[in-house]
């Protein structure tokens, strides 16, 4: 399974200091989710524990870059990559309508008042 990298994809991958053997790792053992008509691939913590297990020197080797790497494809075309800003947030605050980062969710749970709370 080769996979093929745009002019555009090659030039941000330069400039973000992303090896190809990332982009490759990523396409094979990340989960993706759907953007749009392309895909989105990046490492979630449980793609991490088996990889680490199943290539323990690959992971040794690029560990931090596997986490905050994602890569836009479209069918095995590689459109761009970039790196996460907040890979720390654990999910959507519906409530106050905003992301919550791994930090702040204990001190949330414990210290909100609600208008319908008696």
């Amino acid at each position: 399974m080769t996979i093929k990298l745009t002019k555009h994809a090659v030039v941000r991958c330069q400039q973000r200091g992303i090896p190809t053997q990332v982009v490759d790792v990523l396409y094979k053992h990340g989960s993706k989710t759907r953007s749009h008509d392309d895909f989105i691939y990046h490492f979630t913590k449980k793609d991490i524990k088996r990889f680490s297990v199943d290539e323990p020197v690959l992971f040794k080797k690029y560990n931090k870059q596997l986490l905050n790497t994602l890569i836009v494809c479209n069918g095995k075309t590689v459109i761009t990559a970039f790196k996460s800003i907040q890979r720390n947030l654990i999910g959507w605050d519906h409530r106050d309508n905003r992301c919550i980062k791994d930090r702040e969710h204990r001190s949330i749970k414990r210290n909100r008042k609600y208008k319908y709370d008696k």
